[in-house]
């Protein structure tokens, strides 16, 4: 075999060429490769990018065009909460309305009240014919659109004729059976406070696991009654006939917390622990940085004002109540903040104040504040007595209340005597008389860029 290297031929040098293209031509290969996944990988993105901008674009449509598809769009709402249907109406235009469409269904009392009655309106005429209001957890219920199966309905009442009127009602009419029994009484006398429980039972007098209901009656009007016995701030709401009022409505159904109402203790402990249970952060009072000019929870306010929020019914085929919605809304209360030593720890939580007020000229009874310098006993009181005065006098003598004169002051509803059929009242002067107090009030206060207004009726 020879020592010296073969001769190279034409045949030899292509094949070199070739192992020289292949070993270069790999790297290209590679990146070949890689850009075939990263297309595939943009594209995949892309249609997943197209496919979630259908479903948002599927959503908006849906809550854009309500109207085609409303059964899904009034479920899909239901799972909002106040908050953030109030976010939606500040989007766009077309959904700067949708609050007021939901009113019609994710707050229709009358559903609400059929685990009850089997005749919504018919009770709500009883209620506005007898003066009740409905308050507890039925009212915290409604305005947070939750059912919770094992609780009970409160309705407060105010006098024995309105009470024995509701019961046969709520027996003859509904098929109630009053489990409680009044009091044993003399013939003329009244408890100062009652409570009666209704249940439901069937044919064979089986107790039916159905809410029950309990008529609350005492010396106070049911406005008064309620803010006395409210435990904490979550609880102020109350359903009349025709409206319903959550007096707190920020930190209730906004911010999920509730604040005190009473001293603590082991019943109220009770309380709090379930409200935590259902949502609510329960403190004591406002931190320091809470408190907010604007915040509801002030020293003087008015069921009806910018503070609170308050939901009209339908009342349309029903009998409707003579006492006007003015009563509740222009009645006042205080708010104050307590402390007391508890289990060796300073103990805090805020106290409602309302007092009655009645006269002779005016046909219903009000709360006020009883603080000083409060619409009531700061304003109203005054113009009273003189139209009062004004009024005696246009009676013959002899007509007049013995000693009709031998007082100042007249604004003491139980003072009430045969008035002649000309006497006139007042109350539809109150929401105008209103506007005049909260002007004076704020010049008072130098406040130059004062709001006046109306209590709000919406």
């Amino acid at each position: 075999m020879s020592g010296f290297k073969r001769p190279r031929t034409g045949f030899d040098e292509d094949q070199d060429y070739q192992k020289r293209m292949r070993r270069l031509n790999k790297p290209c290969i590679a990146v070949e490769a890689q850009a075939r996944e990263f297309d595939q990988n943009l594209l995949q993105e892309l249609h997943d990018k197209k496919s979630r901008q259908k479903n948002k674009e599927t959503v908006l449509n849906l809550l854009l065009n309500y109207e085609q598809h409303y059964p899904v769009f009034d479920r899909l709402c239901s799972y909002l909460d106040i908050s953030e249907i109030i976010a939606l109406t500040r989007t766009c235009k077309k959904l700067s309305g949708l609050y007021k469409l939901l009113l019609h269904t994710q707050w229709n009392v009358d559903r609400r009240l059929r685990r009850f009655f089997g005749n919504p309106k018919r009770f709500r005429a009883q209620l506005g014919k007898h003066g009740a209001l409905v308050a507890g957890d039925f009212a915290l219920q409604f305005f947070e659109r939750q059912v919770w199966p094992e609780c009970d309905m409160d309705i407060i009442i105010d006098t024995k004729q309105d009470v024995l009127a509701f019961k046969k009602y709520l027996v003859d009419i509904e098929g109630y059976t009053c489990s409680s029994t009044l009091p044993l009484q003399e013939p003329n006398e009244w408890p100062d406070q009652i409570i009666l429980t209704f249940s439901r039972f069937d044919r064979d007098q089986v107790y039916m696991k159905t809410p029950m209901i309990k008529l609350h009656s005492s010396y106070a009007i049911p406005l008064q009654y309620m803010f006395e016995n409210a435990f904490t701030t979550s609880l102020v709401n109350i359903i009349s006939w025709n409206k319903a009022y959550s007096i707190f409505p920020l930190p209730t159904h906004l911010q999920h917390k509730t604040y005190l109402l009473t001293g603590i203790n082991d019943d109220v402990g009770a309380v709090l622990s379930e409200q935590s249970q259902r949502g609510w952060d329960v403190q004591d009072v406002l931190w320091q940085e809470e408190e907010l000019c604007r915040h509801p929870i002030q020293s003087q306010r008015f069921v009806g004002d910018e503070f609170t929020w308050s939901i009209p019914f339908d009342t349309d085929d029903m009998e409707l109540s003579l006492t006007p919605d003015s009563v509740l809304q222009y009645s006042q209360f205080g708010l104050e903040q307590h402390t007391r030593l508890v289990q060796h720890a300073e103990s805090y939580h805020y106290r409602i104040s309302s007092t009655i007020y009645g006269a002779c000229t005016l046909r219903y009874k009000y709360t006020h504040s009883g603080f000083e310098r409060n619409f009531w006993d700061e304003f109203v009181r005054d113009r009273m007595n003189r139209l009062t005065r004004l009024q005696l006098y246009q009676m013959k003598p002899e007509d007049r209340p013995p000693g009709a004169f031998d007082r100042r002051d007249f604004s003491v509803h139980e003072d009430a005597f045969e008035k002649p059929r000309n006497w006139k009242y007042y109350d539809d002067k109150v929401p105008e008389w209103y506007v005049v107090w909260k002007k004076e009030e704020a010049i008072q206060r130098g406040i130059n860029d004062w709001q006046i207004g109306e209590v709000r009726h919406a």
